[in-house]
């Protein structure tokens, strides 16, 4: 999850403005799409 918020800075990407597609919504998916939605990512 930082390495992709880190990655978006460097980019200069504003999260509320991006979209995620999350792969498999297992254990990892499931937490990973909850954190990027916490950021505003949809």
């Amino acid at each position: 999850m930082t390495s992709c918020m880190e990655a978006m800075q460097r980019l200069k990407m504003i999260p509320t403005k991006c979209t995620a597609a999350v792969q498999g919504f297992g254990n990892v998916g499931s937490i990973t799409a909850k954190h990027l939605e916490a950021q505003g990512i949809k």
